[in-house]
């Protein structure tokens, strides 16, 4: 008698539980694996209660207790599952997100770069045509100030960083350090590819990637400043001064 009362309710509990979980889960073979395993225990408990182990057996009510319990488990796993998921969902769009940033940016520092050298290289060129025509002397003062012109539209577009290039570069050759100066202020190397664009289009060519800190090393050496001059311009030790030339030293491509 007991153990049709207890089939026949845990039947209705499990008919009503197992479409109520499937609709919260999805996943009804876990509500079937849930039911299974629960079924299991009370039949091996109910057969202790027959044998008149009552020292051994799992009452009824407690038999109860546990089903819910184990649904709440599944439930709780899954909305870990669940959370975890869109955890790593989440960090994989940041993660993508900053990459496409950081490299939009060094596409955009490369092309403003090469935009620049290539102005710079036009400059060069319409300085040395000007210089031709006026040389043959021709009367070519028109075919000049059309190049003139030129020159000086490109020389607009840059005036900015050619112009604090030329006012820092022209401290640190009376004298002034790099102390202070922040990371950006070291591009004066973009200036100094008007002053003599061979020297630095080498400096391009023969390294791999040096950094404008390096370049400006190079350049400094360049102009005939002795190591302890560029030690203090650039405000550093002897010996950092000699880790800088190491690095630089092996940054040197091999031909």
């Amino acid at each position: 008698m007991i153990d049709r009362k207890i089939d026949a309710f845990l039947n209705d509990f499990f008919q009503e539980r197992q479409e109520s979980f499937a609709r919260d889960t999805n996943k009804l073979q876990d509500v079937l694996a849930v039911q299974k395993s629960i079924l299991q225990e009370y039949k091996r408990d109910i057969m202790k209660y027959k044998r008149g182990d009552s020292s051994q057996k799992l009452y009824i009510d407690e038999v109860f207790q546990l089903i819910p319990s184990e649904f709440d488990n599944i439930k709780s796993k899954q909305k870990n599952e669940r959370n975890i998921i869109i955890a790593i969902i989440t960090i994989t769009i940041l993660v993508l997100i900053a990459t496409v940033s950081i490299l939009f940016l060094r596409y955009k520092q490369y092309k403003t770069k090469a935009e620049m050298a290539h102005d710079q290289m036009m400059i060069k060129n319409y300085e040395s045509q000007i210089k031709e025509l006026e040389r043959m002397d021709q009367h070519k003062e028109k075919e000049i100030e059309t190049i003139n012109k030129r020159k000086e539209k490109l020389l607009d577009k840059h005036r900015d960083t050619l112009n604090r290039g030329y006012i820092l570069f022209n401290e640190i050759l009376n004298g002034k350090t790099t102390v202070l100066w922040k990371k950006n202020d070291f591009n004066i190397i973009e200036y100094y590819r008007l002053v003599d664009m061979e020297f630095v289009d080498m400096l391009d060519n023969s390294y791999d990637e040096l950094s404008p800190k390096y370049k400006f090393f190079l350049i400094l050496e360049h102009i005939g400043r002795t190591d302890k001059q560029i030690m203090a311009a650039m405000g550093i030790a002897e010996v950092s001064g000699r880790s800088i030339r190491s690095r630089v030293n092996k940054k040197k491509k091999e031909f």
